[in-house]
């Protein structure tokens, strides 16, 4: 052999032992947690409850809250109708972000907004435009990238989750080949796929409509269709690695159990799954800085999982004849977390739904609320700080 063929064979061989000995090095460092949901206990006083009306003007008016962001005592909300509001933390109204229309500076739609909490900029994705719009928070155009569409194309949420790298949740097609997207550079134009769990394979759509990304602090949390492991993002790796693993009494579905089936939507999997009583997977997923909550499902029983992350305790919600019991903080609406703060779990009601519910415990904030609250008005945000 030619020297110089052996250096480049020796140099060959060390950037293999190099990526071996860093892919081993990125396993060794996951720190799974397992999770015993049998060791969860009924939670008998879930939650204080804090109330924020936010105000209703006619420069922001809200239809219905499809994502909402906080940071810098500032709350960010995207509706139905493609606008992006901003309040103070009392709900008070203070700007806008965007502007639909035809101009350069302008989008023809708005498909989601992400935060750069480190920079204080918001960005909007306009994907007829193949345009990031890059703005302050108080509104301010600051500047504008160029991407490319069918990069960004189909997808329905947006999550910065390190620098020049965006986490991209794909929408809930049949024909989706892949779940999230991470693209990085400074115009977001290399992308990474991933399916971070193994039975699903090609074509299958990411969810079933409900929450799969939470950025509690610095991290960046992710649930996956009929799997039982949250995932996170591993900022060294640049990849989604498994963080949290709950085991119940029914095990998980593998890709044995679907072998040689045609699955073309969901409930072709929740069938198997009824079938051969097995784990519905995690869904309604969110967490804080301190805990996580998700829903769990079996073919017979339905729950809410409040889990501690520092002392490794669970909590459950309780039944629904525990729900009628004297002295119990709890409230239906836990099932619609939509968001959360570094403590506590939000949902968004409606003005009207608020007004009419029968808030358990007979709360006096809540009172107070209703009395200072029309039916037409903006959502109410319900914060959920979980006690024990």
């Amino acid at each position: 052999m030619k020297p110089s063929q052996l250096f480049f064979f020796l140099f060959f061989l060390l950037i293999c032992f190099s990526c071996k000995n860093r892919k081993e090095q990125v396993e060794e460092n996951w720190d799974v947690t397992y999770i015993d949901i049998d060791s969860c206990v009924v939670m008998k006083s879930p939650a204080e409850l804090r109330f924020l009306k936010l105000e209703t003007t006619r420069d922001c008016l809200i239809s219905y809250i499809k994502k909402i962001d906080f940071d810098d005592n500032k709350i960010f909300i995207r509706d139905s109708n493609e606008k992006i509001f901003v309040f103070d933390d009392h709900g008070k109204f203070l700007n806008t972000v965007g502007q639909i229309g035809p101009g350069p500076d302008e989008q023809f739609s708005i498909i989601d907004f992400y935060l750069d909490k480190e920079k204080k900029k918001i960005g909007l994705i306009d994907v007829l435009k193949s345009t990031v719009f890059i703005y302050s928070y108080t509104g301010d155009l600051l500047e504008k990238k160029q991407v490319i569409r069918d990069i960004f194309k189909d997808f329905s949420h947006s999550y910065l989750v390190d620098e020049h790298t965006l986490l991209l949740v794909k929408r809930n097609f049949i024909d989706s080949e892949y779940n999230f997207n991470l693209v990085s550079g400074k115009n977001y134009d290399r992308v990474d796929r991933f399916v971070p769990y193994l039975f699903i394979g090609q074509k299958w759509g990411q969810s079933r409509g409900y929450k799969t990304v939470s950025q509690p602090g610095n991290q960046t949390l992710i649930s996956a269709l009929m799997s039982d492991t949250i995932y996170r993002y591993d900022p060294g790796a640049k990849s989604i690695v498994p963080d949290i693993v709950f085991r119940g009494k029914c095990r998980p579905m593998t890709q044995k159990d679907v072998e040689g089936k045609y699955l073309e939507i969901a409930m072709d999997a929740l069938q198997t799954a009824k079938e051969k009583k097995l784990s519905y997977g995690i869904t309604c997923f969110e967490a804080t800085k301190k805990h996580i909550t998700f829903a769990v499902q079996d073919y017979n029983s339905l729950g809410r999982v409040i889990w501690n992350r520092e002392t490794k305790k669970g909590f459950v919600t309780p039944s629904i004849e525990d729900y009628m019991q004297p002295n119990v903080l709890s409230h239906n609406f836990l099932g619609h977390i939509i968001s959360s703060t570094d403590d506590a779990f939000v949902c968004a009601v409606q003005a009207d739904n608020f007004i009419s519910s029968d808030w358990i415990g007979k709360i006096e904030s809540a009172k107070k609320v209703i009395d200072d609250t029309l039916e037409d008005d903006n959502p109410i945000l319900v914060f959920y700080h979980f006690v024990e």
